[in-house]
């Protein structure tokens, strides 16, 4: 395990990997066990004034678990817009 730029032996538990854009919104997050297996992905996109447009979850075996879509209105207020189900039919959530 690297500390401080010092090697050191100790107890790995998992690992957070979290990936941001350019404008500083997070676009991915990756945790992963002490054995290197996939714990959680999760990905995100957004409208070019930074608001989330689309969040998806991942199962442990990168298969798509579950997608959420945002629309925003006119003040820029967020509401989820519908959520696709594990047979990739969107579901409304109004």
């Amino acid at each position: 395990m690297e500390h401080f730029g010092k090697i050191e032996k100790g107890i790995f538990f998992d690992n957070d990997i979290y990936i941001y854009d350019n404008k500083g919104n997070k676009i991915d997050y990756t945790s992963y066990n002490a054995d290197g297996s996939l714990t959680k992905k999760e990905t995100y996109q957004y409208y070019n004034k930074g608001n989330l447009v689309e969040y998806n979850m991942y199962n442990t075996n990168s298969s798509l678990f579950s997608k959420y879509i945002f629309k925003y209105y006119d003040n820029w207020t967020q509401a989820p817009q519908g959520k696709l189900n594990r047979d990739n039919f969107l579901q409304s959530q109004q």
